[in-house]
């Protein structure tokens, strides 16, 4: 069963109307590049978050980290129940912290996400659920 319907995702991607900007096509060739490289292909998620972040959420999609203001609209190892994920986006201050969307990044060897991974039990799937 996918994890996202069909039918919904296809009608919110029309209603969506994006067009990047130089910048953001810049951001995103470097972050293709970065996908092409076979030493970075090895790594783990752990290696490549941050880059993640700064160029796909931050520079091609527009979300901000915490600034002079306070606020942000992404935050890393964000804390949800007993766990955390890897990068949450949604509205976050000092009196804040509403998550809307959380990630559990992968590495980009990773290539099954209804695998169950060594040593956990559960599968990448399961692991962003819970």
């Amino acid at each position: 069963m996918p994890i996202f319907n069909q039918k919904i995702l296809e009608a919110a991607l029309q209603a969506y109307d994006f067009a990047p900007g130089e910048a953001q096509l810049s951001a995103a060739s470097r972050w293709a590049a970065l996908m092409r490289d076979e030493f970075l292909l090895s790594q783990k998620e752990t290696a490549l978050e941050g880059d993640f972040s700064h160029y796909v959420v931050q520079d091609v999609l527009g979300y901000r980290t915490f600034d002079t203001s306070g606020t942000a609209t992404v935050s890393v190892k964000q804390g949800i129940g007993p766990g955390e994920v890897d990068l949450a986006l949604g509205h976050f201050s000092t009196a804040r912290r509403d998550v809307l969307a959380p990630f559990e990044l992968k590495g980009p060897s990773f290539r099954n996400l209804d695998a169950i991974i060594p040593g956990r039990a559960k599968t990448p799937v399961q692991q962003a659920w819970e």
